[in-house]
């Protein structure tokens, strides 16, 4: 097994069953694990989309939107997801998708053989009983175990941290799909930014604006819009025609 946290708190009965599964896997399997052709366009709105542009943008997919996702993509994507919704920063994100992809058994990844484990539980119908569990510490480590290990790995760690984030595997993966997952998130979730300024930024209507920390306001120029509550709206007409409606808002900031 690959070099990454905890492993010799692991028991030795799960060391023997990972082995074991590692040892069934073909190489067709990890193949297909890695091959670009989910088309995930359809039934992904532009909201969707504009949230994993940010994370492609920062990195954290290897793939862009609107381009064909492998099944370790796909993912890569939804464990990372459900991570941020718990608060981690991108910073956190970023480290974890680096232990994800370390090599676990010669050339399939941490991430690689848990997706494969979790398909194996999936299709026995054990429920998910043996699914496997990934184990996070306060330094954004991991750690691939079973249920059992989880005590062995929380409890008087080789280096002390202050917590651990337990994360089902099984559940992750397969409780609902991964559009699903990215729909229920909201746009500060794949960002770092203050919810104000993002949502202008992400807003294909904003031509620009701008942020007066002494006063604490900001202001927004928008092609279209409602009438502001402060602010002006100015429509130019040429031959009886609207050619331009921009809309001026000043807010309060909040940060």
């Amino acid at each position: 097994m690959g070099n990454y946290i905890n492993i010799d708190r692991i028991g030795a009965e799960t060391h023997a069953q990972f082995d074991a599964f590692a040892a069934s896997i073909m190489a067709d399997t990890m193949r297909e694990l890695n091959a670009p052709n989910q088309e995930l366009d359809c039934g992904m709105d532009d909201q969707c989309m504009r949230k994993l542009q940010h994370w492609a943008n920062a990195g954290l997919l290897n793939v862009q939107p609107g381009q064909p996702w492998s099944a370790l993509d796909v993912a890569m994507a939804t464990v990372l997801t459900v991570l941020k919704k718990r608060g981690l920063s991108m910073a956190a994100l970023r480290q974890i998708l680096d232990g994800l992809n370390l090599p676990m058994y010669e050339e399939l990844s941490v991430l690689g053989f848990a997706v494969l484990l979790c398909r194996q539980e999936y299709h026995s119908g054990h429920q998910m009983h043996n699914a496997p569990y990934l184990v996070i510490d306060g330094e954004n480590r991991i750690t691939l175990c079973r249920a059992a290990d989880i005590g062995l790995i929380c409890t008087a760690p080789e280096i002390p941290t202050y917590s651990h984030i337990v994360l089902n595997m099984g559940r992750a993966l397969q409780e609902c799909d991964f559009i699903h997952k990215i729909a229920l998130s909201y746009e500060a979730d794949f960002s770092e930014l203050p919810a104000q300024i993002l949502a202008r930024l992400l807003d294909s209507n904003t031509k620009r604006f701008s942020i007066d920390r002494e006063h604490g306001r900001i202001k927004t120029v928008s092609n279209g819009g409602t009438d502001p509550q402060y602010g002006e709206r100015v429509i130019k007409y040429a031959g009886g025609r609207v050619v331009s409606d921009t809309v001026t808002t000043m807010e309060a900031l909040n940060e």
